[in-house]
């Protein structure tokens, strides 16, 4: 009875080993498949990637453009209160002169 036993015992092991090996096999195919699939999804989203890189760094360069304005506006609110600022304006943008100053002007051709 004890080798009848051992005898179906191996007769289960064999036949459970294909099932064992067809799983195997089986989830090693799905997992091909997977990774075939986000390779090609991969692929597919590269330009899409390379034109955010590109609008990121056109951004980026506008920032810093940005910044340096913002910097220059700074400096001229500090200065907007000084009197030599209020008489550069004066003279460049309103062209005005004091009341001293005589203006000659060029009317030759060069």
């Amino acid at each position: 009875m004890n080798k009848e036993k051992k005898q179906s015992g191996v007769a289960e092991r064999e036949t459970k080993k294909p099932k064992f090996v067809k799983s195997t096999l089986g989830i090693g195919i799905l997992c091909a498949i997977a990774a075939l699939v986000m390779i090609i999804r991969g692929v597919g989203v590269q330009p899409d990637i390379t034109a955010n890189k590109q609008t990121i760094a056109e951004l980026e360069s506008r920032i810093e453009a940005e910044k340096e304005r913002q910097a220059e506006v700074d400096r001229m609110k500090e200065n907007s209160d000084s009197d030599e600022y209020i008489e550069k304006v004066a003279r460049d943008t309103l062209g005005m002169v004091k009341s001293d100053e005589i203006v000659f002007y060029d009317v030759s051709e060069k």
